[in-house]
């Protein structure tokens, strides 16, 4: 799953990599419209929802937001969406520019992951929410 996919630039490279479901998400209505022409014919759903209404379940591998995190007006709740459409040991994979000023939720985020890391060793109950390098 792509979140914050635009006109689905993104997306259509992670169809070139993968043979499972993949699916588009993104609230314009006008970047899905183009990401469905420019993807035709290469199986992939596209969805005209706000992150915050995934309603996938044990769905995904993987879970693919590139720039978009930091728009998100409830982002522990997309996490929470994410973690449920997951399926055991998928990943997420989130690129957001890493600046207080411009992505606090992004930051925020790596802080809970490096406590948890430090509190359960190599065992991180968010890794299947969050992998970060």
């Amino acid at each position: 799953m792509d979140l914050g996919c635009g006109t689905g630039h993104l997306t259509r490279k992670i169809r070139s990599l993968t043979n499972g479901k993949v699916v588009g998400i993104d609230p314009s209505r006008g970047m899905i419209k183009e990401a469905v022409v420019k993807s035709r014919g290469l199986d992939i759903v596209y969805e005209i929802k706000s992150v915050e209404d995934i309603d996938y379940e044990d769905t995904f591998d993987v879970i693919f937001c590139n720039s978009a995190f930091q728009w998100f007006k409830e982002p522990e709740k997309t996490i929470k969406n994410c973690y449920r459409s997951l399926r055991r040991n998928g990943r997420i994979g989130i690129q957001a520019p890493a600046k207080k000023v411009y992505c606090p939720n992004f930051i925020e985020a790596i802080k809970l992951v490096k406590r948890d890391k430090m509190d359960y060793g190599n065992i991180c109950p968010l890794q299947r929410t969050m992998v970060l390098s």
